[in-house]
């Protein structure tokens, strides 16, 4: 670089130091943008040449402004939404950033907020719950991939998605796109399969609609909908809580137990596992309305949070023949 071009890097250095202390741009940011703005500055002296003084400072002040836009410092950068957080892992996760890059392993601490363009993937040992905005739940089965499309858009690659927009839940809230054909919930409880033999579609509660070209299908409540690589279709039945769906249990979202009755952990746990609740008499349901619980617990399946919170309450459960839960008096 010759004296003169050496001046200008001086002073464009200058302004930069000038301009304070800002966050450290990604690594090789510099290297990457330096060479367009020394071009630029060169343009810039070329047509000011008879100028010196004034048009290195305005030059200048363009190439700063360019390389704060181009490096994402602060002044000129809006964040990205987030638009989902992991919640819960069982076995191996790893991570794909928006911006590119390789997978990497990913631990629940290390990925508070998740912006749209992340992909996730499980491995044969994985399981992930994540959650959307409105506490909506996303939960992945073993070797399932998936990318954040967009609030409350996810794109299944392969793999199994279960969809949870929460009891009462208003229509329209999540879709599910795959190659095979797009799913738009009403309000429920659902699963996508989806890879080379197909897609499949499992509904636990409400109602989903499936638009795949010119076809629209619906599926309500215990309903199954498949449609193999030849594009035909079938339908069959599937109970609530039918062991298929028991894979979900072991990620659902930690229930909110503290200070609320024990009939409200009741009811969660019937919802997330299929079965039907059922009081002993009026006098358990009064009960178990009256018993106030205390604590949090986390990282527990249904069930099992139910065994450990109802250890210190006057009430116990078992599963009937039938499959429901019912709440009994505990014995003396």
């Amino acid at each position: 670089m010759n004296p003169e071009n050496l001046m200008n890097v001086d002073a464009v250095r200058a302004l930069i130091r000038m301009a304070g202390q800002r966050e450290d741009p990604p690594a090789g940011a510099y290297d990457r943008v330096w060479p367009a703005a020394e071009a630029t500055w060169l343009t810039c002296l070329r047509r000011r040449r008879t100028r010196r003084a004034a048009g290195w400072l305005a030059a200048a002040a363009v190439v700063v402004a360019g390389i704060t836009a181009v490096i994402g410092l602060r002044p000129t950068v809006q964040a990205v939404a987030e638009v989902a957080r992991l919640d819960r892992t069982v076995g191996s996760l790893e991570i794909h950033g928006a911006g590119g890059g390789t997978w990497l392993p990913v631990d629940i601490g290390l990925s508070d907020g998740l912006i749209p363009g992340t992909r996730l993937r499980t491995g044969v040992d994985g399981r992930a719950g994540l959650l959307l905005s409105g506490e909506i739940s996303i939960r992945l089965a073993e070797s399932s991939e998936i990318e954040l499309a967009g609030e409350r858009r996810v794109r299944l690659v392969r793999g199994i998605v279960y969809v949870d927009t929460g009891p009462g839940g208003r229509g329209g809230q999540v879709q599910v796109i795959t190659e095979g054909g797009t799913l738009q919930d009403f309000g429920t409880q659902f699963e996508v399969s989806y890879d080379d033999s197909g897609l499949r579609l499992r509904v636990r509660e409400g109602q989903v609609v499936m638009a795949r070209e010119a076809q629209r299908l619906v599926a309500h409540a215990e309903q199954q909908i498949a449609v193999n690589g030849q594009g035909r279709i079938s339908r069959d039945v599937l109970s609530r809580s039918d062991p298929a769906w028991h894979w979900v249990e072991s990620v659902a979202p930690s229930a909110t137990t503290d200070g609320q009755p024990v009939t409200v952990l009741f009811q969660w746990v019937s919802r997330e596992t299929g079965r039907e609740l059922r009081y002993a008499d009026r006098a358990i349901e009064q009960e178990a309305a009256a018993t106030i619980l205390h604590g949090q617990l986390s990282g527990l399946a249904p069930l099992e949070t139910l065994d450990v919170m109802l250890a210190t309450t006057k009430l116990a459960y078992k599963i009937s023949d039938d499959e429901a839960i019912e709440v009994v008096q505990r014995p003396d």
